[in-house]
């Protein structure tokens, strides 16, 4: 990289959108399963007796999973810019 000091900001940047992230979930209250139902493909919606489909165990059913997939991506699109 050409100008180390531009390197630092991209990491200063990131570590501290990481900190308001951080921040902001653990003062945030979490809503109720009543709100989320529904809300994403694969959960239920109210009324439903079943998900719509089978293979509830399937990866991209789960949220968690998806969005850790999502910061690892961000963190391997954002690491080539700071070198």
């Amino acid at each position: 990289m050409r100008y180390p000091a531009a390197g630092l900001g991209l990491l200063a940047g990131f570590v501290a959108g990481a900190v308001v992230m951080v921040a902001v979930s653990l003062f945030t209250a979490p809503k109720p399963e009543e709100e989320l139902q529904g809300l994403v493909y694969g959960t239920r919606s109210p009324g439903m007796e079943e998900p719509p489909a089978e293979g509830g165990d399937a990866w991209y059913r789960r949220p968690a999973l998806l969005g850790w997939g999502v910061v690892v991506l961000a963190a391997a699109c954002y690491i080539p810019c700071s070198f």
